[in-house]
C-alpha cells in the first residue's frame, strides 16, 4: 500500500504500523492502517443509475490501469525492504479459512520469478497452490504433465522478465473492495484488500469487478466487463484483453495450469455437499 501510494493516485489505506512476526509472539503478521471514509460500492449499487454505473466503472478502470502501467523487474509481491526502499519479493499467498484449512506453501516456491515461464511453471507443477494432505489424482497429474510440457515448449515464452511487461495486480480489485462517497457514489475514496496484491505479466491481469456483484443480471454483467475492457485497452497501450494473440494465448496457458486445482474444489464442494446430506 505504501508503493501504491507514492507511486500513483490510488486513494489507499495509509500503513501506521506493520509487524511479520517472526518471533512468533503474535502467531501472525500484522498491520494497523488508516480508516478509509466512505461505503462499500456493492451497498449502493442497486440504487445506482445505468449511468451511475458507467461512471463509476470509469473510474475503477482508470485504478486498474494505473496499477498496469507500474513496471518492475519480476514476479512476486512486494516487500520493504531495510532502507524503506521497495524490492518484489516472494509472493503473497494468504492462508485458507476454509473447512480444508490449507496452508501457505513454503517461501522457496514462492519465487520472485525471474521469468513468465518460470512462474507459469510454478503454478501448473502446484508449487502455488495453498497446501493439502490429499495426493494428487490420476486425472490431474495427466492435466499436470501436459501443460507443463507445453509450457516448456511455447515460443511465445522467453526465460527472462525483461522480455515482457510486468504490473502490479490487486487480486481483488471488484466491488466489495471499492469505497465511494455515499453523497456522490461514482466518486472512489478507497481501494481495499490489498494482502494478496502481486505483480504480474500484464497479459495475465484482467479487470474482473463485477464478480462479486449480486442483484446484476448476467447480460448487464457482461455488458459492463466489457464496456471496462475496452476502457483499460484505451488507457493502457500495448494491453491486450481482446482474443488476439500472443496474451490470448498466454492466457489459456495460465487457465491450464491452474484447472487442476478448480477439479479438486469442485470435488471438495461435491464431498460437503454429500455429507450435509448424510448428518
Amino acid at each position: 500500500m505504501k508503493y501504491v501510494k507514492e507511486h500513483t493516485r490510488v486513494p489507499v489505506p495509509e500503513v501506521l504500523a506493520y509487524d511479520s512476526d517472526d518471533d512468533k509472539t503474535v502467531g501472525g503478521e500484522w498491520v494497523v492502517m488508516e480508516k478509509m471514509p466512505g461505503v462499500v460500492a456493492t451497498l449502493i449499487w442497486p440504487q445506482l443509475s445505468k449511468e451511475l454505473r458507467r461512471q463509476l466503472t470509469i473510474n475503477i478502470a482508470n485504478i486498474f490501469a494505473q496499477l498496469l502501467k507500474l513496471r518492475f523487474h519480476k514476479i512476486g509481491s512486494l516487500h520493504e525492504d531495510d532502507k524503506r526502499g521497495f524490492l518484489v519479493g516472494p509472493m503473497a499467498l494468504l492462508p485458507s479459512h476454509d473447512k480444508v484449512d490449507r496452508k501457505v506453501p513454503h517461501v522457496k516456491y514462492r519465487g520472485p520469478f525471474e521469468s513468465q515461464k518460470s512462474w507459469l511453471l510454478a503454478v501448473a507443477k502446484g508449487q502455488l497452490d495453498l497446501g493439502r494432505d490429499q495426493p494428487f489424482h490420476a486425472e490431474d497429474l495427466e492435466r499436470m504433465e501436459a501443460i507443463i510440457k507445453d509450457i516448456e515448449e511455447s515460443t511465445l515464452l522467453v526465460d527472462r522478465a525483461s522480455h515482457c511487461k510486468i504490473g502490479l495486480e490487486h487480486t481483488d480489485l471488484n466491488l466489495t473492495n471499492v469505497l465511494v462517497n455515499p453523497d456522490f457514489p461514482t466518486e472512489i475514496t478507497g481501494i481495499i484488500d490489498w494482502e494478496g496484491a502481486r505483480t504480474a505479466p500484464i497479459w495475465a491481469i484482467q479487470p474482473r469487478f463485477f464478480e462479486r456483484t449480486r442483484k446484476m443480471t448476467e447480460v448487464d454483467k457482461q455488458e459492463l466487463h466489457a464496456f471496462a475492457y475496452e476502457l483499460v485497452r484505451h488507457r493502457m497501450s500495448g494491453w491486450n484483453a481482446g482474443g488476439r494473440e500472443p496474451g490470448a494465448v498466454l492466457r489459456t496457458l495460465l487457465v491450464r495450469a491452474t484447472e487442476r486445482r478448480e477439479h479438486e474444489s469442485a470435488v471438495e464442494d461435491a464431498t460437503s455437499s454429500l455429507t450435509k446430506m448424510t448428518l
